[in-house]
C-alpha cells in the first residue's frame, strides 16, 4: 500500500462513519507540483475521541492540539481535527496559500486562495497577503525561507516584508524547532543564486551562530560552483562553520545537536584547520572515514576556491590498508586468547598502536605480523 492508497483509506472510513474527511498539508501541494510527497496528512471534522475510535491502532504525536497518527499497513497517516467548522476555515487559518489547499474523496481541488496558482507561478505567499502567520508562530519566519529554497520559490513582495519586519520574533521560538527548521532547509545541490537568495535575507542575521563566517559566506554567494549536501551532518558543518573550535562547539550545544552528530561536526571542523596548520597525512584521512572525509574535502574546496585537489585525497582513503579498526584480521579477542592476563587498558593500547602501524603502512595486515607486533608492543 502506498501512502495515496493510506490517505484514501482513512478519508472513507472516516466518512463512512458521517464524517468530512480531506487531503490537506504538502501531499496536495506537491500533487500540484507534479511530484510525490511520502508525508500524507488529513483533515477531518471528527474528533480525537471519534477518531481513536474508528481506528484500532492510533499514536498521540499532538493530542491536546487534535491531532494523531494512524499507521496504515506501515504508512503513517497524520489526522488533525479541524480547526474550525469546516475545510474552508481550516484552510484560512494555515500558513501560506501553497499549504492551504484540500482534496476530497472525489478527488476534487478545494482552493480557496488561489494556491495552485501560486504553485505554478512558482511564488510563495501568505494567506490574504497576511502577516498574521508569523505572529502567531514566528518559525513561520523561518519555514517561508526554507520553502523558498527548496521548492524555488520566489517570495512575494508583500510576504518578504512581513518577514523583515517581523524577523526578530524569530527570537520567541524555542531553539530546537529552529533548528529542526534549519534541518529540513537542506536541499542536495545548492548553486549561486540559492546561496544568494539565502544571504539576502535579514532573518539569517537574527540565527545566532548560523553562516556567522564571514570568509564562508562570501565564498559561498561568490563561488560559480554547485555544492553538494547529501546528510545533515554536511549541511551542519556548512551553516555553523567557523575557524574557532570552541565557537564551534558552543554553536553545536546552543542548536541542541545530538552527541553524534556535534562529535561528526568538530571532527570535520578540526580536520579542516589541521589540513590548513600542517596538512593531512595518512592517519588523518583514516580517521575521518568516507563520509566524513567527503564533507571535510568539500569544504576544504569550497574555502580554497577550487584549489583543493580532492582527487589526490580520495586515491589517498581508497589506496588505505584498512579503512577502519574492524578490518583488521586481528581483534581483541584473538589477543587474549594468547595473553590472557591482559587489562583491558592493555589491550586497548596495543589495538591502537597496531591499527597506526597498518594504516601507516610500516606493518602488514597479517595476522602472523600482527602478533608479532603485540610482542614488541607489550615489551615496550
Amino acid at each position: 500500500m502506498n501512502g495515496e492508497k493510506a490517505g484514501r483509506y482513512v478519508i472513507t472510513t472516516l466518512e463512512a462513519a458521517g464524517y468530512s474527511a480531506y487531503l490537506v498539508g504538502g501531499a496536495v501541494r506537491d500533487y500540484c507540483r507534479g511530484v510525490t510527497n511520502r508525508d500524507i496528512d488529513v483533515a477531518t471534522s471528527a474528533n480525537v475521541e471519534d477518531i481513536q475510535t474508528l481506528f484500532t491502532k492510533t499514536i498521540d504525536v499532538g493530542i491536546k492540539h487534535g491531532t494523531l497518527v494512524i499507521p496504515i499497513m506501515g504508512i503513517p497517516v497524520e489526522v488533525s481535527t479541524f480547526k474550525g467548522q469546516t475545510i474552508e476555515e481550516d484552510l484560512s487559518k494555515r500558513d501560506f496559500t501553497i499549504n492551504a489547499m484540500a482534496i476530497g474523496k472525489d478527488g476534487h481541488l478545494i482552493d480557496p486562495f488561489g494556491g495552485q496558482q501560486d504553485v505554478s507561478k512558482s511564488v510563495l505567499r501568505t494567506i490574504h497577503n497576511s502577516d498574521t502567520p508569523f505572529i502567531e508562530d514566528p518559525l513561520r519566519l523561518l519555514r517561508a525561507l526554507r520553502f523558498a529554497l527548496t521548492f524555488n520559490l520566489i517570495i512575494d513582495h508583500t510576504t518578504q516584508i512581513h518577514i523583515n519586519h517581523h524577523a526578530k520574533l524569530i527570537h520567541n521560538t524555542a531553539v530546537e524547532r529552529i533548528a529542526n527548521e534549519i534541518e529540513k532547509m537542506t536541499k542536495p545541490v545548492m548553486l549561486r543564486r540559492d546561496w544568494k537568495r539565502l544571504f539576502s535575507q535579514p532573518l539569517i542575521a537574527e540565527l545566532p551562530f548560523v553562516f556567522s563566517d564571514e570568509q564562508i559566506s562570501n565564498i559561498l554567494k561568490n563561488y560559480k560552483k554547485a555544492t553538494l549536501f547529501n546528510s545533515p551532518l554536511a549541511w551542519w558543518v556548512y551553516v555553523l562553520y567557523q575557524p574557532s573550535h570552541d565557537k564551534m562547539r558552543e554553536a553545536l550545544n546552543f542548536y541542541k545537536r545530538s552527541k553524534e552528530l556535534s562529535k561528526n561536526v568538530l571532527m570535520i571542523q578540526q580536520s579542516v584547520n589541521d589540513y590548513f596548520e600542517h596538512g593531512w597525512q595518512d592517519w588523518d584521512v583514516y580517521r575521518l572515514g568516507e563520509e566524513r572525509l567527503h564533507i571535510a574535502m568539500s569544504l576544504l574546496n569550497d574555502l580554497t576556491k577550487g584549489n583543493f585537489d580532492a582527487t589526490f585525497w580520495q586515491r589517498k582513503f581508497l589506496m588505505l590498508p584498512i579503512k577502519k579498526k574492524e578490518d583488521m584480521y586481528i581483534n581483541g579477542k584473538i589477543i587474549l586468547s594468547h595473553y590472557a592476563d591482559l587489562s583491558g587498558r592493555e589491550l586497548g593500547r596495543v589495538l591502537d598502536q597496531l591499527e597506526k602501524d597498518v594504516v601507516a603502512g610500516v606493518l602488514k595486515n597479517h595476522e602472523k605480523a600482527l602478533l608479532d607486533r603485540v610482542e614488541e608492543v607489550l615489551n615496550k
